[in-house]
């Protein structure tokens, strides 16, 4: 008995995965339809899906609005927050998406 018990408490405490990692950027949106895509910095903090910390380079994403997400427009430069679910669909889940005042400086490379 105290095996099966032992058995299932570690059954339980395998299967409880971490919470999704969230990240905050900023970028620019380069396209606007069913999907956002958002041409964003570099994260430097970004893991990966083996756990380690290898960053992130700025490149283009795309992100499935919510009820929440307010319209943008292609140009709009944004703050992005957002996080990673390697085991679902959709992968991204934006949190919050808010305007930078036109001309803030970006690094997109």
């Amino acid at each position: 008995m105290k095996v099966l018990a032992f058995a299932l408490l570690l059954v339980f405490a395998c299967s409880k995965s971490e919470p999704p990692a969230q990240y905050t950027v900023r970028g620019k949106v380069v396209g606007v339809g069913p999907k956002l895509d958002i041409h964003h910095e570099a994260i430097p903090t970004y893991k990966h899906r083996d756990g380690k910390v290898r960053g992130m380079a700025s490149m283009v994403m795309s992100f499935t609005p919510n009820d929440k997400t307010p319209p943008v427009a292609v140009g709009d430069l944004v703050t992005l927050s957002f996080t990673v679910h390697f085991d679902s669909d959709p992968g991204t889940r934006i949190v919050t998406l808010e305007k930078l005042p036109p001309g803030t400086p970006l690094v997109l490379e």
